[in-house]
Protein backbone atom coordinates (compact mmCIF):
# COMPACT_ATOMS: atom_id res chain seq x y z
CA UNK A 1 0.00 0.00 0.00
CA UNK A 2 1.11 3.25 -0.82
CA UNK A 3 -1.38 5.67 -0.97
CA UNK A 4 -4.29 6.53 1.79
CA UNK A 5 -7.59 8.22 0.66
CA UNK A 6 -9.98 9.51 2.92
CA UNK A 7 -14.28 10.59 3.27
CA UNK A 8 -13.85 13.77 5.01
CA UNK A 9 -17.54 13.59 6.90
CA UNK A 10 -18.88 10.79 9.04
CA UNK A 11 -14.98 8.93 8.29
CA UNK A 12 -12.14 11.85 9.12
CA UNK A 13 -14.23 13.89 10.79
CA UNK A 14 -15.38 13.40 14.23
CA UNK A 15 -19.17 14.62 15.48
CA UNK A 16 -17.87 17.48 16.17
CA UNK A 17 -16.81 18.49 12.11
CA UNK A 18 -13.14 18.62 13.18
CA UNK A 19 -9.88 16.14 12.29
CA UNK A 20 -9.18 14.50 16.04
CA UNK A 21 -5.85 14.38 17.82
CA UNK A 22 -5.78 10.84 17.11
CA UNK A 23 -6.87 10.70 13.50
CA UNK A 24 -3.83 13.80 12.97
CA UNK A 25 -0.86 11.79 14.61
CA UNK A 26 -2.12 8.58 12.81
CA UNK A 27 -2.16 10.64 9.30
CA UNK A 28 1.44 12.24 9.94
CA UNK A 29 3.04 9.36 11.32
CA UNK A 30 2.18 7.69 8.17
CA UNK A 31 3.26 10.56 6.00
CA UNK A 32 6.36 10.80 7.86
CA UNK A 33 6.99 6.67 6.98
CA UNK A 34 6.48 7.43 3.57
CA UNK A 35 2.74 6.67 2.54
CA UNK A 36 1.03 9.26 0.55
CA UNK A 37 -2.47 10.89 1.67
CA UNK A 38 -4.95 12.61 -0.64
CA UNK A 39 -8.61 13.80 1.52
CA UNK A 40 -11.54 12.66 -1.11
CA UNK A 41 -14.84 14.29 0.05
CA UNK A 42 -18.59 15.41 -1.36
CA UNK A 43 -17.53 19.32 -0.12
CA UNK A 44 -16.13 21.91 -2.05
CA UNK A 45 -12.43 22.83 -2.18
CA UNK A 46 -13.52 26.10 -0.11
CA UNK A 47 -15.06 23.76 2.84
CA UNK A 48 -12.71 21.01 2.89
CA UNK A 49 -9.20 22.84 2.85
CA UNK A 50 -9.99 24.94 5.58
CA UNK A 51 -10.82 21.73 8.14
CA UNK A 52 -7.46 20.35 6.65
CA UNK A 53 -5.59 23.53 7.46
CA UNK A 54 -6.69 23.55 10.66
CA UNK A 55 -5.71 19.91 11.81
CA UNK A 56 -1.98 20.95 10.06
CA UNK A 57 -2.37 18.24 6.86
CA UNK A 58 -1.08 19.67 4.00
CA UNK A 59 -2.49 17.20 1.02
CA UNK A 60 -4.23 17.38 -1.88
CA UNK A 61 -8.31 17.14 -2.04
CA UNK A 62 -10.34 15.60 -4.52
CA UNK A 63 -13.29 17.09 -4.38
CA UNK A 64 -17.32 17.48 -4.97
CA UNK A 65 -17.67 14.03 -5.43
CA UNK A 66 -14.51 13.80 -7.97
CA UNK A 67 -15.76 16.86 -9.73
CA UNK A 68 -12.37 18.64 -8.72
CA UNK A 69 -8.15 17.79 -8.24
CA UNK A 70 -6.81 20.41 -6.45
CA UNK A 71 -3.44 19.87 -5.50
CA UNK A 72 -1.40 21.07 -1.76
CA UNK A 73 -1.28 24.46 -2.86
CA UNK A 74 -4.85 24.38 -4.03
CA UNK A 75 -3.96 24.82 -7.44
CA UNK A 76 -6.81 23.22 -9.95
CA UNK A 77 -5.36 20.23 -11.82
CA UNK A 78 -9.26 19.02 -12.92
CA UNK A 79 -12.28 19.82 -13.25
CA UNK A 80 -15.83 18.22 -14.38
CA UNK A 81 -18.76 20.07 -14.73
CA UNK A 82 -22.04 18.94 -15.35
CA UNK A 83 -23.55 19.05 -19.26
CA UNK A 84 -24.97 22.31 -19.82
CA UNK A 85 -28.65 20.94 -20.69
CA UNK A 86 -28.74 18.74 -17.47
CA UNK A 87 -28.53 21.58 -14.71
CA UNK A 88 -31.66 23.21 -16.19
CA UNK A 89 -33.62 19.80 -15.84
CA UNK A 90 -32.28 18.79 -12.59
CA UNK A 91 -33.51 22.32 -11.03
CA UNK A 92 -36.52 22.23 -12.21
CA UNK A 93 -37.53 19.23 -10.77
CA UNK A 94 -36.68 20.11 -7.50
CA UNK A 95 -38.37 23.58 -7.89
CA UNK A 96 -41.75 21.44 -9.17
CA UNK A 97 -40.95 18.95 -5.85
CA UNK A 98 -40.57 22.53 -3.85
CA UNK A 99 -37.22 20.42 -1.99
CA UNK A 100 -34.17 22.44 -1.26
CA UNK A 101 -31.42 22.37 -3.82
CA UNK A 102 -27.77 23.91 -3.56
CA UNK A 103 -25.53 24.19 -6.46
CA UNK A 104 -21.98 24.34 -6.35
CA UNK A 105 -20.15 26.55 -8.71
CA UNK A 106 -16.90 28.12 -10.47
CA UNK A 107 -18.18 31.10 -7.72
CA UNK A 108 -19.42 29.70 -5.22
CA UNK A 109 -23.08 28.16 -3.81
CA UNK A 110 -26.62 28.77 -4.44
CA UNK A 111 -29.79 27.50 -3.40
CA UNK A 112 -33.38 28.69 -3.52
CA UNK A 113 -33.75 29.54 -0.03
CA UNK A 114 -30.52 29.76 2.38
CA UNK A 115 -32.73 29.88 4.87
CA UNK A 116 -34.77 26.61 4.54
CA UNK A 117 -31.12 25.33 4.11
CA UNK A 118 -29.87 26.31 7.25
CA UNK A 119 -32.91 24.88 8.62
CA UNK A 120 -32.58 22.13 7.08
CA UNK A 121 -28.71 21.42 7.85
CA UNK A 122 -29.58 22.46 11.32
CA UNK A 123 -31.18 19.70 11.76
CA UNK A 124 -29.57 16.89 9.81
CA UNK A 125 -26.70 18.26 12.46
CA UNK A 126 -28.82 17.62 15.44
CA UNK A 127 -29.80 13.86 14.49
CA UNK A 128 -26.53 12.82 13.26
CA UNK A 129 -24.80 14.37 16.10
CA UNK A 130 -27.27 13.74 18.91
CA UNK A 131 -23.83 14.86 21.50
CA UNK A 132 -24.07 18.55 20.08
CA UNK A 133 -25.80 21.12 21.99
CA UNK A 134 -28.56 23.63 20.28
CA UNK A 135 -25.90 26.33 20.33
CA UNK A 136 -23.19 24.35 18.67
CA UNK A 137 -25.20 23.11 15.71
CA UNK A 138 -26.93 26.61 14.83
CA UNK A 139 -22.98 27.58 14.78
CA UNK A 140 -21.10 24.60 12.46
CA UNK A 141 -24.41 25.15 10.46
CA UNK A 142 -23.51 28.90 9.85
CA UNK A 143 -19.95 28.43 9.63
CA UNK A 144 -20.36 25.91 6.97
CA UNK A 145 -22.86 27.92 5.09
CA UNK A 146 -20.60 31.08 5.26
CA UNK A 147 -17.75 29.22 4.13
CA UNK A 148 -19.33 27.97 0.93
CA UNK A 149 -20.44 31.39 -0.01
CA UNK A 150 -24.43 29.94 -0.40
CA UNK A 151 -26.05 32.80 -1.83
CA UNK A 152 -29.87 32.56 -2.61
CA UNK A 153 -31.59 32.66 -6.03
CA UNK A 154 -35.15 33.17 -7.26
CA UNK A 155 -33.44 30.53 -10.12
CA UNK A 156 -30.68 29.66 -12.05
CA UNK A 157 -31.04 31.86 -15.13
CA UNK A 158 -29.00 34.57 -13.58
CA UNK A 159 -26.14 32.50 -13.27
CA UNK A 160 -26.89 30.56 -16.20
CA UNK A 161 -22.96 31.18 -17.70
CA UNK A 162 -21.60 30.05 -14.52
CA UNK A 163 -19.83 25.94 -14.24
CA UNK A 164 -22.35 23.69 -12.17
CA UNK A 165 -20.21 20.97 -10.32
CA UNK A 166 -22.45 19.52 -8.41
CA UNK A 167 -26.23 19.80 -6.94
CA UNK A 168 -27.58 18.55 -4.39
CA UNK A 169 -31.22 18.03 -3.32
CA UNK A 170 -32.24 18.04 0.42
CA UNK A 171 -35.52 16.18 1.92
CA UNK A 172 -36.55 14.76 5.13
CA UNK A 173 -38.89 13.00 3.15
CA UNK A 174 -36.99 9.83 1.19
CA UNK A 175 -40.38 9.29 -0.81
CA UNK A 176 -39.92 12.97 -2.29
CA UNK A 177 -35.87 12.27 -3.19
CA UNK A 178 -37.69 9.26 -4.80
CA UNK A 179 -39.25 10.93 -6.97
CA UNK A 180 -36.93 13.04 -8.11
CA UNK A 181 -34.52 10.38 -8.13
CA UNK A 182 -36.99 8.39 -10.59
CA UNK A 183 -37.01 11.46 -12.72
CA UNK A 184 -33.91 11.93 -13.37
CA UNK A 185 -31.89 8.61 -13.42
CA UNK A 186 -32.25 7.65 -17.02
CA UNK A 187 -29.95 10.64 -17.75
CA UNK A 188 -26.85 8.80 -19.00
CA UNK A 189 -24.59 11.51 -18.25
CA UNK A 190 -25.46 11.70 -14.93
CA UNK A 191 -24.09 10.70 -11.70
CA UNK A 192 -26.44 10.42 -8.88
CA UNK A 193 -25.85 9.23 -5.17
CA UNK A 194 -25.93 10.29 -2.00
CA UNK A 195 -23.90 10.97 0.95
CA UNK A 196 -26.58 10.96 4.16
CA UNK A 197 -30.05 9.74 3.98
CA UNK A 198 -31.50 13.47 3.75
CA UNK A 199 -29.93 13.90 0.49
CA UNK A 200 -29.13 13.22 -3.02
CA UNK A 201 -26.18 14.36 -5.26
CA UNK A 202 -25.80 15.15 -9.15
CA UNK A 203 -22.60 15.23 -10.82
CA UNK A 204 -21.35 14.47 -14.68
CA UNK A 205 -21.39 10.23 -14.93
CA UNK A 206 -17.43 11.13 -15.03
CA UNK A 207 -16.92 12.94 -11.56
CA UNK A 208 -17.13 10.32 -9.37
CA UNK A 209 -14.59 9.89 -6.50
CA UNK A 210 -13.08 6.29 -7.60
CA UNK A 211 -12.60 7.55 -11.07
CA UNK A 212 -10.66 10.78 -9.72
CA UNK A 213 -8.85 8.69 -7.06
CA UNK A 214 -7.70 6.68 -9.72
CA UNK A 215 -6.34 9.67 -12.06
CA UNK A 216 -4.74 10.78 -9.00
CA UNK A 217 -3.06 7.90 -8.66
CA UNK A 218 -1.76 7.75 -11.95
CA UNK A 219 -0.37 10.61 -12.21
CA UNK A 220 1.82 9.81 -8.93
CA UNK A 221 2.92 6.31 -10.31
CA UNK A 222 0.42 4.56 -8.13
CA UNK A 223 -1.65 1.60 -9.27
CA UNK A 224 -5.20 1.14 -7.47
CA UNK A 225 -4.10 -1.87 -6.01
CA UNK A 226 -1.79 0.12 -4.11
CA UNK A 227 -4.66 2.32 -2.21
CA UNK A 228 -6.28 2.26 0.90
CA UNK A 229 -9.80 4.09 0.50
CA UNK A 230 -11.77 5.08 3.57
CA UNK A 231 -15.35 5.83 3.83
CA UNK A 232 -19.04 5.81 5.27
CA UNK A 233 -21.63 6.34 2.71
CA UNK A 234 -22.94 5.76 -0.65
CA UNK A 235 -20.71 8.72 -2.33
CA UNK A 236 -17.87 6.67 -1.35
CA UNK A 237 -18.72 3.53 -3.36
CA UNK A 238 -17.16 4.02 -6.66
CA UNK A 239 -13.72 4.45 -4.79
CA UNK A 240 -14.20 1.94 -2.36
CA UNK A 241 -14.74 -1.03 -5.30
CA UNK A 242 -11.82 0.39 -7.07
CA UNK A 243 -9.46 0.64 -3.92
CA UNK A 244 -6.85 -2.36 -3.54
CA UNK A 245 -8.32 -2.10 0.43
CA UNK A 246 -11.96 -0.64 1.52
CA UNK A 247 -12.34 0.39 4.98
CA UNK A 248 -15.91 0.87 6.03
CA UNK A 249 -16.42 3.14 8.58
CA UNK A 250 -18.37 1.28 11.82
CA UNK A 251 -21.28 3.90 11.46
CA UNK A 252 -21.68 3.08 7.82
CA UNK A 253 -24.41 1.76 6.30
CA UNK A 254 -25.01 -1.94 6.25
CA UNK A 255 -24.09 -2.33 2.70
CA UNK A 256 -21.21 0.11 2.87
CA UNK A 257 -19.70 -2.78 5.30
CA UNK A 258 -20.20 -5.38 2.94
CA UNK A 259 -18.17 -4.28 -0.07
CA UNK A 260 -15.17 -3.73 2.07
CA UNK A 261 -12.51 -5.66 3.05
CA UNK A 262 -12.07 -4.27 6.85
CA UNK A 263 -14.73 -2.35 9.21
CA UNK A 264 -13.05 0.50 11.37
CA UNK A 265 -14.32 2.25 14.62
CA UNK A 266 -16.41 4.63 14.32
CA UNK A 267 -15.75 8.34 13.21
CA UNK A 268 -16.39 9.54 16.64
CA UNK A 269 -14.01 6.71 18.23
CA UNK A 270 -10.70 8.19 15.79
CA UNK A 271 -11.76 4.74 12.88
CA UNK A 272 -9.26 6.46 10.58
CA UNK A 273 -6.66 6.02 13.23
CA UNK A 274 -7.10 2.89 13.90
CA UNK A 275 -7.45 1.51 10.23
CA UNK A 276 -4.31 3.69 9.80
CA UNK A 277 -2.30 2.14 12.42
CA UNK A 278 -3.40 -1.38 11.66
CA UNK A 279 -2.22 -0.73 8.20
CA UNK A 280 1.58 0.71 9.47
CA UNK A 281 1.86 -2.24 11.55
CA UNK A 282 1.11 -4.95 8.70
CA UNK A 283 3.66 -2.68 6.59
CA UNK A 284 5.65 -3.21 9.67
CA UNK A 285 6.29 1.02 9.19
Amino acid sequence: MRLIATDLDGTLLNDRGVVSEANIRAILSAIDKGMQFVVVTGRSYLSASKLMQAAGISCSIICLNGAEIRSENGTKQSSIALRDELSPKIINVCQRENVIFNMYTDHGSYTNSRERLAQLMFDLMTTLKPNLDTKEAQTMTEQHLTIEKVKTIEDHHPINDLEFYKIEAYSNDPVELATISRQLENEPELMITSSVRQNIEFNDINAQKGLALRNYAEQKGIRMEEVIAIGDSYNDVSMLKMAGRAVAMENAEEDIKEICHFITKKNSEDGVAFAVDELMKELEL
